[in-house]
């Protein structure tokens, strides 16, 4: 999602996870995306470990996304100029913050107060 922002480009997004949805619905909500849920059936757990501990994850096991339902929303998005122009909004929002080099700002600041 963060690949779509930075590009300034408006998305069609299909998540398959809680995390992907919950990011999904914010650039929808922000009007520069338009979220389509790979099927209606429930999320389910899986649990998983990785070197920090135990985790679960929600995620949709079966899908019944058409090309006809996935087609449509793509020439939706691409022809509603308003999703361009929120795409861009957000780019250029990202844009101001100039991340690297408050990163690098962050990490001089910290490093000289040890």
């Amino acid at each position: 999602t963060m690949e779509t922002v930075r590009c300034g480009v408006p998305s069609v997004i299909t998540p398959f996870h809680s995390e992907q949805e919950s990011n999904a619905r914010r650039l929808e909500h922000s009007g520069a995306a338009m979220v389509l849920l790979p099927g209606e059936g429930p999320l389910e757990p899986v649990p998983g470990r990785w070197k920090g501990g135990r985790f679960v994850t929600l995620i949709r096991r079966r899908g019944d996304l058409s090309p006809d339902r996935l087609r449509q929303a793509i020439n939706t998005v691409l022809a509603d100029g308003r999703y361009r122009a929120n795409a861009q909004r957000l780019q250029r929002a990202l844009s101001a913050y100039d991340g690297p080099a408050r990163a690098a700002d962050l990490v001089e600041t910290i490093l000289t107060k040890f």
